[in-house]
């Protein structure tokens, strides 16, 4: 199973762990205390904990997000599920589909529309 301490370092640096589960880097902007306190629990403490790979935590929050409606950390989640390769577009569908089935329509209509954003169809 991946271990995603190995994988993404050392816990502790909060920057560098959410850049690489984001795939993206952080803003100069100076977070809140809020938006720190959070990113120090979501990515020092929970991602990087041994258990699950970093592919399977993609797939637990996404539902996750999905199943609360929040569509702007949604977006986030599935371009970096794509831009690092740990799940595809077929994938992300699929997920969306398991959601509707679970959460209901609405909720997973907001994944699939991130989906269709960040990943247009080849068709």
């Amino acid at each position: 199973m991946d271990d995603p301490v190995r994988n993404l370092g050392e816990a502790g640096d909060r920057r560098t762990t959410y850049e690489k589960i984001m795939v993206t880097t952080k803003s100069g902007v100076s977070p809140s205390v809020l938006m720190e306190a959070g990113e120090d629990f979501l990515f020092d403490q929970v991602w990087t904990r041994p258990g699950l790979s970093i592919r399977e935590r993609r797939l637990i929050t996404l539902s996750c997000i999905a199943a609360v409606g929040a569509a702007k950390p949604m977006a986030a989640h599935v371009a970096a599920a794509l831009e690092s390769g740990d799940l595809t577009r077929e994938e992300l569908e699929e997920a969306a589909l398991q959601c509707a089935a679970y959460v209901g329509w609405p909720a997973a209509s907001l994944l699939d529309q991130a989906i269709r954003q960040h990943a247009p169809s080849s068709s």
